[in-house]
């Protein structure tokens, strides 16, 4: 009896040995500047200097984003904090009613490698900032995946953004992104899964986008909205199985499908496998559409197979 309690004491402080070892499931997080610690990804942000790389790894929630205990906040980058990498692989759970769980101003700041969620939007790029957000997971937020506004430009590049009960993405009041592309030069795009939101892609108030080589599909409403003054380049994506519209443009704005010849990423036109909701292209309130139709079609709710709808105010351009 005695050997047999001796031999469970033993087991017991190999297994606790092991447990102090091994990450914790539930709240490991490490953060890292080279080969300096940080007890959160904030102290780790404030103390960045430009073209320096956070090292993230674990699972970050709480005051390990920043804060204290009793008062968690979520991540800003400021202005002054330009250049900097946060690169995973880590988790990064938005802190509950702190708002979007990345918010960032600064220039140039490159988003790698995460799974980001939280209550609101995933990441913010706000008042001119610039960023580069790449093969990150985003997912399940309470609004928004991506937003982009007030004069900001970003990169997406081979992210998944899913099941956000808003859009996947939102372009906003003077701002750029290019969805898939890093430039006008790429030969080959870098695709984004967009799917499972409210809408994929939402480009409106004198916005700009170029969105190529992606996968937009299974979002409830449309899988790219242009709306209210703004365009859109949108070539070699794959549009399907959206709810209503696969393309919709509206409010005075435009969108070039492709271009009328040639066949690199720029020039392709989209491809619908699975049909659209309502229509492949819906143009309404002064809009106008150019390029090839390519295969994007919609009609499951209309009966018959429809690929476009052009209300009488709307500029019909395309080639079928």
């Amino acid at each position: 009896m005695k050997k047999r309690m001796i031999k469970m004491a033993c087991c017991l402080v190999l297994g606790g040995a092991l447990l102090w070892l091994l990450p914790s499931t539930g709240f490991s997080c490490e953060v890292k500047i080279g080969s300096t610690t940080y007890t959160s990804i904030q102290a780790a942000i404030d103390a960045a200097t430009p073209y320096q790389t956070i090292q993230v790894s674990g699972t970050c929630t709480g005051v390990e984003l920043a804060g204290t205990s009793d008062n968690p906040r979520n991540l800003f980058i400021s202005e002054l904090k330009d250049y900097i990498n946060l690169v995973g692989p880590a988790i990064i759970n938005g802190n509950l009613g702190q708002g979007p769980t990345i918010t960032t101003i600064g220039k140039g700041i490159r988003i790698k490698a995460l799974t980001i969620t939280g209550d609101y939007d995933a990441i913010q790029v706000i008042r001119g900032g610039t960023a580069f957000i790449e093969d990150n997971l985003i997912q399940n937020t309470g609004r928004h995946g991506v937003v982009v506004a007030m004069n900001s430009f970003a990169h997406l590049l081979g992210n998944a953004i899913q099941g956000n009960a808003e859009d996947g993405v939102v372009v906003d009041t003077n701002s750029l992104v290019r969805i898939g592309i890093r430039s006008s030069a790429d030969s080959a795009a870098t695709p984004n899964t967009i799917q499972d939101n409210l809408n994929g892609v939402t480009v409106a108030r004198s916005s700009t986008a170029q969105i190529v080589g992606n996968e937009i599909r299974n979002n409830s409403n449309d899988g790219i909205r242009v709306a209210k003054v703004s365009q859109a380049d949108i070539s070699g994506n794959v549009i399907e199985r959206n709810g209503r519209n696969g393309i919709l443009v509206t409010q005075n704005s435009g969108v070039n499908l492709g271009r009328d010849t040639g066949d690199t990423i720029f020039d392709l036109p989209n491809y619908s496998a699975v049909l659209n909701g309502v229509y492949g292209l819906q143009c309404e309130i002064g809009g106008y559409a150019d390029g090839r139709l390519g295969t994007l079609n919609g009609g499951v709710k209309k009966g018959p197979k429809s690929a476009t709808s052009f209300t009488k105010d709307c500029i019909d351009s395309l080639i079928p």
